[in-house]
């Protein structure tokens, strides 16, 4: 899964070059996987043949959408994760008088 996530950085690092094109993205990623991978391999598609003249089988395009989506829902996953940490660690610092200066000094 991992290998999967990573391609699916590489892909989207590549085609989110534009605020539209990863909005376009980051909202669909609400989608289902099979969802997503229809819709954006088409994006898939015309990125690489408009800028680098290759073009890739329909079925490669679905799968490197299919990547896209794997990793943002990681990212996502990791995102939230991060926040609640955060939260957490607020809260416990709140409901200990003293934690603060603790955690300060450490």
């Amino acid at each position: 899964m991992t290998e999967l996530i990573r391609i699916g950085q590489g892909f989207f690092e590549d085609l989110a070059t534009t605020p539209e094109t990863e909005a376009r993205l980051l909202l669909d990623s609400r989608l289902t996987e099979q969802e997503f991978a229809a819709r954006h391999a088409d994006t898939i598609l015309d990125h690489y043949m408009n800028t680098f003249s290759f073009d890739f089988l329909r079925e490669d395009a679905e799968f490197f959408a299919a990547s896209i989506w794997h990793y943002l829902r990681a990212r996502g996953l990791r995102n939230r994760n991060q926040a609640e940490t955060k939260v957490s660690r607020e809260n416990l610092m709140a409901s200990r008088p003293g934690a603060a200066y603790a955690c300060q000094a450490a």
